[in-house]
């Protein structure tokens, strides 16, 4: 089994096309999935390691908030085996929950399309933010777009959980920089939620001291 899961985890280059293949798995017990994160481009193909134990379903943005497990219309549902998905000019960000651990342990992730061909202007800017260093050891300083006058920024542990809002800011009366300071946090893989009107992005954040 454990030779199964070392498998799972690497991610493979499809032969013969520019295009990347992602497995997501539960780690053993169901604590988290490995990896929660994955910054996806169209053509891209996303494969989750799924069984009845640790069922994997879409949900909403506000239900992955609220660690619930009530799937998304137009999702993929509730899936209980392998199932796999091609990223397509579309997909947008895609929230996946396991439904039988997520109340408990908050076992939960992200696909987010990084190349968005055919979406907003306003996604399109928010790709554009700056995090620098990254990776870091104790601070990462953000930039912000100048187009942006409004924006929010969340911090999320690796796990989903959210950490901290770590600004709301009016753009257009103050400076489009910030600084995230991580010194009381451990090393490992965050990432920030940037949202701007009823687009967001997420930004993954690397902390090793």
């Amino acid at each position: 089994m454990k030779k199964i899961y070392l498998l799972l985890l690497l991610v493979f280059v499809i032969s013969g096309a520019n295009a990347t293949l992602y497995i997501i798995v539960p780690s053993v017990g169901g604590a988290a999935y490995t990896p929660s994160f994955v910054s996806v481009v169209v053509g891209d193909v996303v494969q989750f390691g799924n069984s009845t134990t640790y069922p994997c379903a879409q949900v909403s943005q506000a239900t992955w908030l609220a660690n619930g497990t009530t799937t998304l219309a137009g999702g993929f549902g509730v899936q209980t085996s392998s199932y796999q998905f091609t990223v397509t000019a579309t997909t947008g960000t895609v929230y996946f929950v396991c439904t039988t651990k997520v109340a408990s342990n908050g076992t939960k992730g992200i696909v987010q399309l990084a190349s968005p061909a055919g979406l907003t202007t306003n996604y399109s800017i928010l790709q554009n933010i700056s995090l620098f260093p990254n990776p870091a050891t104790d601070k990462v300083n953000i930039t912000v777009p100048s187009e942006l006058e409004n924006v929010t920024l969340k911090l999320f542990a690796l796990n989903g959980q959210e950490l901290d809002v770590v600004a709301e800011k009016d753009l257009s009366n103050s400076t489009n920089s910030f600084s995230l300071n991580f010194s009381p946090m451990i090393t490992g893989v965050y990432f920030l939620e940037v949202v701007s009107g009823s687009e967001r992005i997420y930004k993954k954040i690397v902390i090793s001291k």
